[in-house]
């Protein structure tokens, strides 16, 4: 019997994902951001301290695509970046 009940609480494991947390920098105000990764390996993080969002993606072992977008009601001066 306890055969029978192990075989058929087999059937129901569900697989486990694989989480990894990822930490980084806010560029713009240096406060330390840590999330989970998707299953795609995609993150959508809004800094806590100044609202920058970013959109974080790994394309391959060696490359990882960060976009960031400035906080809602800011906007970037490219002018000074120059």
């Amino acid at each position: 019997m306890s055969r029978e009940c192990s075989e058929a609480a087999l059937d129901d494991v569900v697989p486990i994902k694989r989480y990894v947390i990822i930490t980084f920098y806010c560029e713009n105000c240096s406060q330390k951001i840590s999330s989970y990764a998707n299953d795609k390996g995609e993150q959508h993080i809004t800094c806590p301290r100044c609202g920058a969002e970013y959109h974080r993606k790994r394309i391959s072992r060696r490359r990882v695509e960060i976009v960031m977008k400035a906080a809602r009601g800011n906007y970037f001066d490219w002018d000074d970046a120059i």
